[in-house]
């Protein structure tokens, strides 16, 4: 991309929120709010809180791309889901997927990003909803 990293100037930041959703599509009380800041046209990686129920842990982490557009931004979402017990296999870190996702933003825009229901394997997240929200605005 260019201007090459070196010679960027600009800056973007994005304000991410983890939202659970519960039944009757009420949001949980324990949203996760997270702030990350990134050069446009570069891969800038998040990471939320470990969320353990039953003892089964569920990692969501991922990367946000953003790339400036004239009044709004855009951004190309990945957002990765590691659940379960790795074990005692070496190299083996549990079940796992991907989504990726893009959104238009527009300035001070919030946008929710609806994430796949978790596996049937997925123990206590089987039956559990969460979806990403994002803000993201140019700092310079």
């Amino acid at each position: 991309p260019w201007p090459w990293e070196g010679e960027e100037r600009r800056l973007v930041a994005a304000d991410l929120w983890l939202i659970e959703r519960v039944a009757g599509g009420r949001e949980a009380q324990r949203a996760q709010p997270l702030s990350v800041r990134g050069l446009p046209n570069h891969a800038t990686p998040f990471f939320f809180d470990r969320i353990v129920e039953a003892n089964v842990p569920v990692d969501i982490y991922g990367t946000i791309t953003p790339r400036l557009d004239t009044g709004t931004i855009a951004v190309a979402i990945e957002v990765r889901s590691r659940w379960g017990n790795p074990g005692d296999k070496p190299g083996f870190a549990g079940p796992q997927r991907s989504v990726t996702s893009e959104v238009q933003l527009k300035a001070a825009e919030i946008v929710d990003v609806q994430l796949p229901a978790f596996d049937s394997d997925s123990g206590p997240f089987a039956r559990r909803q969460f979806s990403l929200r994002i803000r993201a605005r140019q700092l310079r």
